[in-house]
């Protein structure tokens, strides 16, 4: 839905020789064929670094807090880090995994299951599984 706000902006993003091929992900329709995410990831995959320029320099057509900001500390990275990362790089510093990370082991009807938080600490995140709301009814009543 923000295509027509992108073009001024990619136009004066440099994705180098992926140039015509980002502009033809970017421009292609989300259909069940293609995902959001496919989209995302081809985007990501033709240059981490022009890709974070295009959303920062989007962001700051919008009221998001981070529009504001002149510059992005994080804009020349090019490390594309997923869950595992992030929890090893956790463990190596010695913050270690937060514990609602762990895994519950429970039982229902004689069948046995495990289950952790998704996502962040915030117990109040509406975002939840409906398992973590149980878990939280469970843990925090």
């Amino acid at each position: 839905q923000n295509i027509e706000q992108l073009i001024p902006i990619f136009k004066n993003t440099d994705f180098g020789q992926s140039q015509e091929k980002v502009h033809q992900v970017l421009f292609r329709k989300i259909t069940p064929d293609f995902t959001f995410d496919q989209k995302l990831n081809t985007l990501l995959d033709s240059n981490v670094k022009a890709f974070n320029h295009l959303v920062f320099d989007f962001l700051k057509t919008t009221d998001y807090p981070l529009a504001k900001e002149e510059a992005f500390p994080l804009i020349e990275n090019d490390e594309i880090l997923v869950k595992a990362d992030i929890f090893r790089i956790l463990e190596e510093s010695g913050v270690g995994v937060p514990a609602y990370y762990n895994k519950i082991e429970f039982e229902i009807n004689g069948k046995k299951g495990e289950y952790a938080r998704s996502r962040s600490g915030c117990f109040f995140c509406f975002f939840q599984q409906k398992i973590e709301w149980v878990w939280l009814y469970e843990q925090h009543p």
